[in-house]
């Protein structure tokens, strides 16, 4: 999220039972400093900065040349 800009915004909504929410981003394959990810095995978590903070599990990926 380096290069991102986040508009602090206080949103608060309640989820019913079994009602989910699904936010998406796309990811360019650069570390922070703009160079590009070599081929390899990686996992992704996503942390949501809640107070307790939420992990997600991980995703393990696969990048190949």
């Amino acid at each position: 999220s380096k290069d991102k800009v986040f508009a602090m915004v206080l949103t608060e909504f309640i989820l019913q039972p079994q009602q989910s929410v699904t936010y998406q981003d796309r990811w360019t394959q650069q570390d922070e400093e703009g160079r590009t990810i070599p081929a390899g095995e990686y996992e992704i978590i996503g942390i949501l900065k809640t107070q307790p903070e939420i992990i997600s599990p991980a995703l393990s990926i696969k990048i190949t040349p």
